[in-house]
């Protein structure tokens, strides 16, 4: 006759293997805004190949300052605080769905300067997270070049119509006083 022992329940654990394939571009390879808008959101798309559909962990996307073009930081438009390395961050949160987006914020520095239209890149560098099984790896779309556009106008001169009399004395020409007006200076344009 069998009789039931002391340990009549047994509890096992099934290790969760699964990893998730995780994919993070820029959605566009370009884009343009006027310099009088005061920020321009590049957005990044997260792409869940394989795996459950939501993060499983959170995801930090590394961009440079990849230059080029002849926007110049500071001047024309102003990164976002960078990390300890001088990189710059987007965070994707755990629980982030496939598709999910995610901005890289510039500040833009609106001048009264005619200038031309400047361009300027940004790269995404790395993709990085804590969780062992998140396969990570870059887009094909790795590199955005924002264009900031002049709202400045054409630079224009106007000169004044001054009116003098005419002298039969060739050693003591008559002199002209002409009063120069610019409208939108060009960079680098003086007025003598």
């Amino acid at each position: 006759r069998a009789t039931l022992g002391a340990n009549v329940t047994h509890t096992v654990t099934i290790g969760d293997n699964d990893t998730q394939k995780v994919t993070v571009e820029f959605v566009e390879a370009s884009s343009s805004v006027v310099e009088n808008v005061s920020t321009l959101d590049i957005p990044l798309r997260l792409s869940i190949i394989d795996g459950p559909s939501t993060l499983i962990a959170p995801v930090v996307v590394t961009l440079a300052d990849a230059g080029g073009g002849i926007a110049t930081p500071a001047s024309d438009f102003l990164f976002p605080p960078a990390n300890i390395n001088h990189q710059f961050e987007v965070h994707f949160p755990m629980g982030s769905a496939d598709g999910a987006s995610g901005n890289f914020i510039i500040t833009l520095v609106n001048d009264s300067v005619q200038e031309e239209n400047e361009a300027h890149m940004v790269a995404l560098s790395w993709v990085s997270s804590t969780e062992p099984k998140l396969e990570l790896s870059l887009g094909a779309s790795n590199y955005h070049t924002f264009t900031i556009l002049n709202d400045d106008g054409v630079a224009s001169l106007s000169i004044d119509d001054p009116v003098a009399f005419e002298g039969d004395n060739p050693a003591s020409p008559k002199k002209m006083r002409f009063t120069v007006t610019a409208s939108a200076l060009a960079a680098g344009m003086n007025v003598d």
